[in-house]
C-alpha cells in the first residue's frame, strides 16, 4: 500500500514539473559586447533582436520584418526640433513556441549594432516574469 502511495505522489510531483515546464518558455540567447540577443520571428519572419527591457515597444528594421509596403502605417516622432518618419505594423510575434497576434512593432532603421531590432516591453510583459541565465546563456520566460 506505501509504495502505491509514494508512486502516487511521485506521479503527482512529475505531473506538477511538467505543467510548470509547459508554462515555461527557453530560448538560447547570444551575449556580445553590444548586449545579449534573442532571435524570435516577427510577422512570421525570423528575427535577432537585442533584449531591451528599457524599450516600450519592440523595433525591427524594415529588412528584417519583410513587411508589405500596404501593411505599415506611417507616423512621425519629434524629438527637440527633429522630426523623424516612422513605421509600425500590428502583426503576429511569436517566442518560442507561443504565438501573440496583434502586436505592435515600430519599423524604422536602426544602427547595425543591435542586429535586426529591439524586444521591447511590450512582448516582454506578456510574460508572468523572465529571467536571463549568463551561464547557460538562456531566456527563460514564464507564462
Amino acid at each position: 500500500m506505501k509504495s502505491i502511495q509514494r508512486l502516487a505522489c511521485i506521479l503527482a510531483v512529475l505531473i506538477l514539473i511538467a505543467a510548470a515546464e509547459a508554462q515555461t518558455v527557453r530560448l538560447p540567447v547570444e551575449i556580445t559586447n553590444t548586449g545579449v540577443f534573442v532571435t524570435v520571428e516577427v510577422n512570421s519572419n525570423p528575427v535577432r533582436l537585442l533584449i531591451d527591457t528599457g524599450a516600450t515597444n519592440t523595433v525591427v528594421t524594415p529588412r528584417a520584418a519583410h513587411f508589405a509596403e500596404a501593411t505599415l502605417q506611417k507616423s512621425f516622432v519629434t524629438e527637440g526640433h527633429t522630426k523623424q518618419d516612422v513605421s509600425f505594423a500590428v502583426t503576429d510575434v511569436k517566442v518560442g513556441d507561443r504565438q501573440f497576434p496583434n502586436i505592435l512593432v515600430v519599423v524604422t532603421s536602426l544602427n547595425s549594432k543591435v542586429g535586426d531590432g529591439l524586444l521591447g516591453q511590450n512582448v516582454l510583459r506578456l510574460f508572468k516574469s523572465f529571467t536571463l541565465d549568463y551561464n547557460e546563456k538562456t531566456l527563460v520566460l514564464v507564462k
